[in-house]
């Protein structure tokens, strides 16, 4: 909230738990599968990082409200599948073009991943269900739903203060697939980015 930018990701072997901590038990996952709507009482206790994350920054950012601040939070998501970048909320595949001008990240033209304004939970929690949806799973002998691609769950806040100062940051929540080759350079460049 203090305009610094933030990446928060799991890293191991198939298996391991890293969905688990980011979204939640097979419950919540399920609901993300079949609602687009906030968590049930009954489910909060077994939410991940990112639906806790999403409660915390929501009512962050109504708090400062409160106090005469503006803010406008956009949600991306996206996939690194097979080293192509594909948007999960547009279902455009192979976005990705190439690094530009100290390292910005550049898109095939008209390509740009859909950035959604998010109010509310239930707005971003919309993001979060369609994402999973589109997001690459199969079943392997360690796991049956297992991740087939590194996701991430972009946040881009901008606060202007009653003071007149700003801030923007971005804060990455990236649930990484299963980690046995070695670590992908390419998602180490967006996470560094």
């Amino acid at each position: 909230m203090e305009g610094y930018d933030t990446s928060i990701f799991t890293y191991g072997k198939i298996g391991t738990g890293k969905t688990y901590t980011m979204i939640g038990s097979d419950e919540v996952r399920k609901f993300f599968f079949e609602k687009e709507d906030i968590l049930p009482l009954n489910l909060e206790k077994s939410a991940g990082l990112i639906p806790r994350f999403c409660y915390d920054l929501i009512n962050q950012i109504n708090n400062l409200s409160k106090l005469g601040s503006e803010s406008v939070l956009r949600v991306s998501y996206i996939e690194n599948y097979l080293n192509n970048i594909n948007c999960l909320i547009s279902g455009k595949k192979n976005i990705f073009k190439g690094w530009g001008y100290k390292d910005s990240i550049k898109y095939k033209d008209d390509q740009e991943p859909r950035e959604v304004i998010c109010k509310t939970v239930s707005d971003i929690f919309s993001v979060l269900c369609k994402g999973q949806k589109n997001a690459k799973i199969c079943s392997n002998k360690e796991n049956g739903d297992s991740s087939r691609s590194h996701t991430f769950l972009i946040f881009d806040l901008e606060i202007l203060y009653l003071d007149g100062n700003k801030t923007n940051q971005k804060m990455y929540l990236v649930d990484m697939a299963g980690s046995e080759r070695v670590f992908n350079f390419l998602i180490f460049r967006f996470l560094i980015n």
